[in-house]
């Protein structure tokens, strides 16, 4: 017989983690600032209870805005060599040289943007797919990836295109000159990844 001792009988079973501890820190300060807005619904402007949970908003969502920051610089690397380039799948016959050149023009794009992981991932599936239709004798339809970006952006499109190519100039013209000559510098999805990246690090607005 066990020495263990038993819980007895009709004791609960023993508490399962918070499911708050599964949550980043950017995730538990906004349900906080959520929360806290529903309390403060119940207050006129003038009560000083809202008053006061009107600032406990303000510093949750600030603590959430920090936090987000913080896994964003996570997850970007520090040198453009850290990003999985093995994504990019080139055409097989590109010469080697020209292949690490192109890679590694990719990643210092990507590190100039402030791109994360993930998000490169997404920017090489989208040359991958350019790519090999372009092998196909399907070169991408710049209008018609300027009319996605239309259904995407609405009344900002104007604004928005503009921040997009303001950024890809930023790069430099060798950037700029290879996403003309491989098509991807007409993507609607790489041009999302270029506005949000821009939007995030401040470069452009909301």
């Amino acid at each position: 017989m066990s020495g263990a001792q038993q819980p007895p009988a009709g004791a609960p079973a023993a508490s399962v983690a918070d499911p708050m501890a599964l949550l980043s820190p950017a995730e538990r300060a906004h349900m906080e600032a959520v929360d806290l807005a529903k309390q403060r619904s119940a207050f006129m402007p003038w009560d000083p209870r809202f008053q006061a949970l009107d600032k406990a908003v303000g510093a949750a969502a600030a603590r959430e805005a920090a936090a987000q920051a913080e896994a964003e610089a996570a997850a970007r690397p520090e040198v453009p060599s850290e990003y999985p380039l093995w994504t990019v799948s080139l055409p097989s016959d590109v010469p080697m040289q020209d292949a690490r050149a192109a890679t590694d023009l990719m990643a210092g794009a990507a590190r100039n943007l402030g791109l994360t992981k993930d998000e490169f991932v997404v920017a090489a599936e989208a040359y991958n797919s350019v790519a090999r239709d372009a092998a196909l004798g399907r070169p991408l339809n710049g209008e018609a990836e300027l009319q996605k970006m239309r259904g995407m952006w609405g009344a900002d499109f104007d604004r928005n295109l503009a921040i997009v190519r303001a950024e890809v100039k930023r790069l430099g013209p060798d950037v700029a000159a290879w996403l003309d000559e491989t098509g991807l510098g007409n993507s609607s999805r790489l041009a999302h990844l270029i506005l949000s990246a821009a939007r995030r690090h401040g470069r452009a607005p909301w």
